[in-house]
């Protein structure tokens, strides 16, 4: 720290301490920061002399020092604090006309010494400039003090208050002196009580004596105070099975390279009911609900002082010692402060509702807040989360289709990206999910009736009749992007297995094989052995459902048919309430989206032009209905066969014994009934 004072004024202090040569500042308790702090200097010289005690040899030749009277000194100027008076000889003063010695009253012999001239120099009386003894000044209290006298614009002048040297208080010279002011170093008188007309003497007096100079320095500080950090939260997920928290951090530096001294540094943050006051940088972890909708209100603060105590000086006199005090002088005390409020406005479990995917990842969502301190100027950034359709995903919100046929299920691939403060996210491994990941379900309008048990609503949302679980199955990390980390997200749900001529559907948890496989970290079965279980599953049902045996095949059994497993089928059967050119809404609702644990919905809107499957009056594509029975008209190319009695009795009994299921509404379950046809009589076909 550079020593040299910054001074806001300097006044004069007259008449005191003036026989101490330097007086430092003291410590005292911490003022207010707009009080000034003042400190006294006083400086206290020998007033300098080329003779005298350790300057010179004092003048003896009686001619030099009646010439030193009679020019006022201005033959030798550099010679001070003297008086001295020129006597020459007249006998005629101490001797009548016989040679007779002439008294005075007392009896004393008179003196033949008549006085012709007298002067004393007027150091003491006058005041002079520091630049008059910078030598000297400089000698005895350094370059620094000196510059502050000098630019104090006072002067110095006689100290009568400053102490004698005890070597010099009880000399004959001194005896009628009292202990402080002028002191006589030197006298001489050469007066004798007999002399020569005409022959010269002198009388001739030296004193020492001290001059002082007093001057204020108010103190106005180098330096204000200062400081570089930040203050930011951010929602991190903590527990791997458990919504995310919210984190909060505070931390500022002291430029303590900029400051004599630093004490009483503090770091306060508040968050709703959560108070934290400390000295070092402050972080915790609170409940993220808790700390929903209110502000981050942080602040930072320390008390310094730009001043050390300077220049001490004890004793007096030619005892009297300075040293330079460099401890802080908090009497100079100031503070610095600085305090920031950031909302805390995430959006951790709410439900966000809107009418499209794509409304859903035009939005971005707030995960974090972060006030940047830089020299007291403050940068305030926003981080979020958000998601994107992928390329990949043609998937679209509405579909206008000719009949009745399937729709996808999931939500198509997407593309999340997120940046928080604490740059956790850069971290390679950095987990955002929860350790199942995210999930939720689809709800259609419809289902066909070998679902609808299955697939009843049971998840406690209100207003849908059945739910197809959907389960996060991706979310590789993709690095860096600029300043934002990139997952691949995907989903996938259960598989629907479907017979090509009952159309007979069976589900089958594939969304629960997926669950597994992500928490457990285990393998999801091979294609093969889904399609195994598929058909067993199918056959099971069917038979449990219809009560038929079942003959059949299953659809999109290829491995790359796959996603086609995955696809909502419009109910085809003629109970179904879904009717042509009406608009309909199936809604998905995904849980547990990124480090804001949302729950969004969006709705799939889809019309369709006909029936998949009526009768030829109606406008469908597969007339699949019985009409009543139309005329032959003509014999003619019609096959015939003939039938025994017993065997047209068989077929009455069959007849009357088969079923009279239908699959949806349409077609017989029966589909071995043929073969039992067959088996009673040769139709010739």
């Amino acid at each position: 720290m550079k020593r040299y004072f910054k001074k806001a004024g300097i006044a004069f202090c007259a008449g005191i301490l003036l026989s101490s040569s330097f007086i430092g500042s003291t410590v005292a308790p911490v003022k207010a920061a707009s009080e000034p702090v003042t400190d006294s200097y006083t400086l206290t010289l020998l007033y300098p002399d080329t003779v005298g005690e350790s300057h010179g040899v004092e003048p003896t030749n009686v001619n030099q020092i009646h010439q030193l009277i009679k020019t006022r000194g201005a033959s030798e100027p550099g010679r001070s604090g003297w008086s001295g008076a020129a006597f020459v000889c007249n006998r005629d003063l101490a001797f009548d006309e016989n040679g007779n010695r002439k008294y005075n009253d007392d009896g004393s012999p008179r003196s033949p010494w008549e006085e012709d001239d007298r002067w004393n120099t007027i150091d003491s009386h006058v005041t002079h400039s520091p630049t008059k003894f910078r030598n000297e000044i400089i000698s005895k209290y350094g370059q620094e003090l000196y510059d502050m006298a000098v630019e104090s614009g006072q002067h110095f002048h006689y100290d009568p208050d400053s102490k004698i040297p005890d070597r010099f208080i009880n000399t004959p010279q001194n005896a009628h002196h009292g202990p402080t002011g002028k002191y006589v170093i030197y006298s001489n008188d050469t007066r004798t009580l007999d002399c020569q007309d005409g022959e010269l003497a002198y009388f001739y007096n030296n004193l020492d004596f001290y001059i002082t100079m007093t001057f204020d320095v108010t103190w106005e500080g180098e330096e204000n105070g200062t400081s570089t950090g930040e203050a930011y939260w951010e929602l991190q997920r903590t527990n791997p099975n458990a919504p995310s928290e919210l984190y909060a951090y505070s931390a500022f530096e002291v430029p303590y390279e900029k400051h004599v001294a630093v004490r009483n540094e503090e770091h306060t943050v508040t968050i709703a009911s959560k108070h934290v006051r400390q000295k070092g940088p402050i972080q915790f972890h609170m409940n993220a609900q808790e700390a929903k909708g209110v502000s981050m209100e942080y602040g930072f603060g320390y008390e310094y002082t730009n001043k050390e105590i300077g220049w001490v000086c004890t004793g007096s006199g030619e005892e009297q010692t300075c040293e330079y005090d460099s401890s802080p002088d908090w009497r100079a005390a100031e503070e610095f402060n600085l305090a920031g409020s950031i909302p805390v406005d995430h959006k951790q479990g709410d439900t966000i509702r809107k009418d499209t995917i794509e409304d859903i990842v035009a939005e971005k969502f707030v995960v974090g807040r972060q006030d940047l301190w830089n020299d007291s100027s403050k940068t305030s950034k926003v981080f979020h989360e958000e998601w994107n359709k992928a390329s990949s995903n043609t998937n679209k919100s509405r579909y206008e289709l000719k009949t009745q046929s399937t729709l996808p299920i999931l939500p198509g691939d997407l593309e999340y990206q997120v940046e928080v403060p604490s740059e956790a996210h850069k971290d390679a491994g950095y987990k955002v999910l929860r350790s199942d990941l995210s999930n939720g379900h689809y709800y259609p309008v419809d289902v066909d009736d070998s679902l609808k048990a299955e697939y009843a609503n049971n998840t406690g949302e209100p207003g849908y009749d059945y739910a197809i679980p959907l389960q996060q199955s991706i979310m590789n990390d993709k690095g860096m992007s600029g300043n934002k980390r990139k997952f691949d997200w995907k989903y996938e749900t259960d598989l629907f297995f479907t017979t090509k001529h009952t159309g007979f559907q069976t589900g089958y948890g594939y969304a629960a094989d997926v669950k597994n496989s992500v928490v457990n970290n285990v393998s999801l079965p091979s294609h093969s052995s889904l399609m195994s279980q598929g058909r067993s599953l199918s056959e099971a049902a069917f038979a449990n459902k219809v009560g038929e045996v079942y003959k059949d095949d299953i659809l999109y059994t290829d491995q790359n048919e796959f996603n086609k497993l995955k696809r909502y089928m419009i109910p085809v059967d003629p109970d179904s309430p879904l009717e042509p050119m009406r608009e309909y809404k199936n809604h998905t609702i995904l849980k547990n989206m990124g480090l804001s644990d949302l729950k969004v919905g969006f709705d799939q809107t889809f019309t369709f032009e006909r029936f998949l499957f009526g009768s030829g009056a109606d406008d469908v594509f597969y007339i699949e209905q019985v009409d009543s029975r139309q005329g032959i008209g003509s014999m003619e190319n019609v096959h015939t066969i003939l039938i025994p009695y017993e065997e047209v009795k068989e077929l009455a009994q069959m007849k009357m014994n088969r079923t009279t299921t239908k699959m949806h509404k349409l077609r017989f379950a029966d589909r071995d009934f043929t073969d039992k046809v067959k088996a009673v009589l040769e139709l010739g076909l």
